[in-house]
């Protein structure tokens, strides 16, 4: 018993010393785990607080959400209102569309209306119309003026002129004005409307059908120029023989005579003794018509002495590659003309 006791007193305060260690490392340890729980209840309070400030951004998210929700819907919803009116004012400028093709198409209608001049024959009551630039390849002319200027004249009761001309002179007109076309055959009335209406390349046209002599002073009144046409020449020389003439007085007391024959064409100055002939110079144009086409034109100069007759001049068939028969009256208009020597005394 004495034995241990005595041991126990040996071992007690080795126990004490090892359980006072113990103790203090458990004292430690408590020490730690307080520190850790006062550090992981801080951590918890912070994380708390930071949930409690998830929370209410997430409630202020959804608040902001809901607000937005509504604001998409209410675009939604004005989107679908602008679609609405889109698609009405859509309708109402295709409506517009169609009435401004309409407008267009009638305005062009009217316009093309317009383009043209529609008519109406005093003499048979016969109706046409034609474009008004037909009119307009004359433009110098009376009956281009009268129907697409500013004239007035004449209308039946739709509007349409009334043009006092026989028809198959007006088709003439019309024809020549569209296709430059001159009638084969002379014709003194269609010459007279021609001349009427002032159509001065159909009225050259048909006086170079004519034959005869026209004689004009220049405006300065220092010379003159003289035309001379002579037509059907083959059917005329056959009927006459000789040669075919025509003579001609100017204002320079002189007298001209021009001739075709088998030989040629010519001119010459005439005498007379009743007077007093002037120096003169002349400057001659022949040309050849051959069924309406011009062979050749030469001009040629020469002087006549002042109280003198010279020899004449002019072209020989031989010396041209024809004869007086190749103008064929079968085949169309033939003819000679010596368009307008000027003369022009000193």
């Amino acid at each position: 018993m004495q034995t241990d006791l005595d041991r126990i007193q040996a071992e007690g305060p080795a126990k004490i010393s090892r359980l006072q260690t113990e103790l203090a490392a458990l004292q430690k340890c408590l020490d730690a785990a307080n520190e850790e729980k006062k550090r992981r209840e801080g951590e918890l309070k912070s994380k708390r607080a930071a949930l409690r400030n998830v929370v209410a951004q997430r409630d202020g998210l959804r608040a902001g959400t809901s607000k937005l929700q509504e604001r998409v819907a209410a675009e939604k919803r004005k989107r679908a209102d602008i679609s609405k009116e889109v698609s009405l004012l859509q309708s109402e400028l295709e409506r517009a569309r169609k009435a401004v093709r309409d407008l267009e198409n009638a305005t062009a209608a009217r316009a093309r209306e317009s383009d043209r001049f529609y008519y109406v024959l005093a003499f048979n009551g016969q109706v046409g119309s034609i474009p008004r630039s037909v009119l307009a390849s004359a433009p110098e002319s009376v009956l281009y003026k009268m129907y697409c200027g500013a004239w007035d004249y004449a209308r039946d009761e739709d509007g349409r002129a009334i043009v006092t001309c026989h028809p198959d002179r007006w088709a003439a007109i019309l024809e020549h004005l569209a296709t430059g076309a001159v009638p084969l055959q002379r014709d003194s009335q269609l010459l007279e409307q021609a001349r009427f209406w002032n159509l001065r390349r159909l009225v050259a046209r048909l006086e170079a059908l004519t034959p005869g002599v026209t004689v004009r002073n220049d405006r300065d009144e220092m010379g003159f120029k003289a035309r001379l046409t002579f037509v059907d020449v083959t059917s005329e020389y056959d009927k006459y023989g000789a040669e075919l003439s025509l003579t001609y007085a100017t204002p320079g007391k002189r007298w001209w005579k021009v001739k075709v024959d088998k030989d040629g064409v010519f001119q010459y100055p005439l005498w007379t003794p009743d007077t007093k002939l002037r120096k003169v110079t002349v400057r001659s144009k022949f040309g050849l018509l051959l069924h309406g086409r011009r062979l050749f034109a030469d001009w040629e100069t020469q002087e006549f002495s002042e109280g003198k007759v010279e020899k004449g001049w002019g072209h020989r068939w031989s010396d041209l590659g024809y004869s007086i028969h190749q103008l064929d009256p079968k085949a169309g208009p033939g003819g000679i003309t010596t368009p307008f020597p000027a003369c022009n005394p000193p």
